[in-house]
């Protein structure tokens, strides 16, 4: 794809964001979050919905990489992070990225969360070219001032946490918390595999997300922007758990307000899925050569969502299960589209629109938007 088709995408995700803006408004969102249930069980594969109006991209050009400096870290939503210029769309304001480790225990449910928590540090920003590892802070730096959004990232099955770096501290470095908990039974630090324990996954994270928000600044991470808005990434059975957090009835978190599902689907969780008001936007996220987990899991999914909600799926042209989203493989342009696609349905940046058309030009990728 060319200039001119990235144009047209970049156009096309604009109205999808300002047509959902209303649904994804914070005072929309009734409560702190639903808690999850903990039924166990199988579910049929989501049923596709009726088609609406798409635009597709494919990548051609490759990124060129630059160095030039910026002041901002995040989101300009205060006055400290906002710039006389909006980058180009192959370049992004970027933070140097913190990591710390948390252990949550709750004691209610006897599950300990042994959780990798990803920040944007107080260390002087930059501009980072799409597509470039961001630079490091120390482990637990001082965190940017700044309040950010929070993210949960769920890993698949035995498989670490804190396998997903590359893709995660992209994500950090646009200026949000990223919290990577450790699950008992399902991850490769210790689990001893028994996958039925899926459903309890749900509660998990919700507990995650209340400790990192109580933690803020005097825990050594950041304040959290708003904490009635988070969102969910999630990989393989990871990703049924992202799904059943934003979309399942009985595993819901009415704070979640944006999912992406890295070769998930809906599976293996109980009940109805998209029932209800204002559901998340989604990013679904699926190599074509996926032999785990077929390609048609996330177009699916991506089918799925009601209209009127902003849903992409990236397709990922050649790449397997694994090698896309973790260890030294892990892409950073998949990194970067999570980012972007963030900053759209969370923050509602208007460069960000630019910045996920410019992913979808990268050799190897393209990108369906629609609403």
């Amino acid at each position: 794809m060319g200039w001119k088709g990235a144009r047209v995408i970049v156009i096309a995700m604009a109205a999808i964001v300002a047509a959902g803006a209303a649904c994804g408004s914070p005072a929309s969102r009734p409560g702190e979050g639903a808690a999850p249930g903990t039924a166990t069980g199988s579910g049929p594969g989501a049923t596709p919905a009726a088609p609406a109006s798409t635009t597709t991209a494919t990548g051609a050009a490759p990124i060129t990489p630059t160095t030039t400096p910026t002041s901002a870290v995040s989101t300009p939503t205060t006055a400290s992070t906002a710039t006389t210029e909006a980058p180009a769309p192959d370049r992004r304001p970027a933070a140097a990225v913190a990591t710390t480790r948390r252990t949550f225990v709750d004691a209610a449910r006897n599950r300990t969360l042994t959780t990798t928590i990803y920040y944007p540090s107080a260390d002087p920003p930059s501009t980072r070219s799409l597509g470039t590892i961001p630079a490091e802070a120390p482990a637990d730096a001082a965190p940017v001032a700044d309040a950010v959004p929070l993210v949960l990232m769920v890993h698949g099955y035995l498989l670490p946490g804190d396998g997903y770096e590359r893709l995660m501290k992209t994500v950090a470095s646009a200026g949000y918390v990223v919290a990577a908990p450790e699950l008992p039974h399902t991850t490769a630090h210790g689990g001893d595999g028994r996958r039925s324990d899926l459903t309890n996954q749900p509660a998990d994270l919700s507990f995650v997300a209340d400790q990192v928000i109580a933690a803020g600044p005097a825990g050594g991470v950041p304040a959290i922007r708003d904490p009635r808005r988070i969102a969910v990434v999630g990989h393989s059975d990871g990703g049924l758990t992202a799904t059943a957090l934003g979309y399942g009835q009985q595993f819901r978190d009415l704070r979640v307000v944006a999912v992406v599902s890295l070769t998930g689907g809906v599976a293996l969780f109980p009940g109805a899925f998209f029932t209800g008001a204002d559901l998340p936007a989604l990013l679904a996220v699926h190599a074509r050569d996926d032999s785990t987990n077929p390609y048609t899991a996330s177009t699916n999914l991506f089918a799925s969502v009601p209209m009127g909600r902003a849903r992409f799926l990236l397709t990922i042209e050649s790449g397997g299960h694994i090698d896309p989203y973790m260890f030294a493989t892990g892409r950073v342009e998949i990194g970067d589209a999570i980012a972007a696609f963030l900053d759209l349905t969370m923050a509602g940046d208007p460069a960000a629109a630019p910045r996920m058309g410019h992913v979808a030009t990268t050799p190897g990728l393209s990108l369906e938007a629609r609403s």
